[in-house]
């Protein structure tokens, strides 16, 4: 099976070994969405049959915090060389369900890189409600008085 981005697979699975190791009890509660690959026609269709939909981020913390659900992050890999890091771009699809994730209860967000990734889920797992969607996935800490 071919995979669309392997820099992105490769950030995934760090990531997963960094959960493990480090906040295993998010790991424990942690899943990821398969929706990358490439796939024969027939094998497609009965997946979509079978509930997958394309732009859903890649991966859950079903582990609630603060006044959020969980956690979806979408990871994006980190580009060194542009201008702000950033060098994955959300697809008007994975908007769509950033956004619809946040409007559900969720903190749905997009990481861009490894660093970005273990920032928010730290951040996450510490506070849960500074955190917030600022749109388009991007994410801001707030501070409370």
């Amino acid at each position: 099976m071919a995979v669309k981005n392997r820099d992105e697979r490769d950030l995934q699975i760090a990531l997963m070994e960094w959960l493990c190791r480090v906040k295993p009890h998010l790991f424990n509660m942690t899943f990821s969405v398969p929706n990358e690959g490439a796939r024969s026609w027939g094998a497609a269709k009965d997946l979509t049959r079978m509930g997958m939909r394309s732009g859903v981020p890649d991966v859950c913390i079903a582990y609630p915090k603060g006044t959020y659900c969980g956690l979806f992050l979408e990871l994006k890999k980190c580009k060194k060389d542009s201008s702000d890091g950033r060098s994955g771009v959300l697809s008007e699809t994975q908007k769509d369900w950033i956004s619809k994730l946040n409007c559900a209860g969720y903190l749905a967000l997009c990481a861009w890189g490894i660093d970005e990734a273990h920032t928010i889920i730290n951040h996450y797992d510490s506070y849960g409600t500074n955190l917030v969607h600022i749109g388009g996935g991007k994410w801001q800490l707030i501070q409370h008085s």
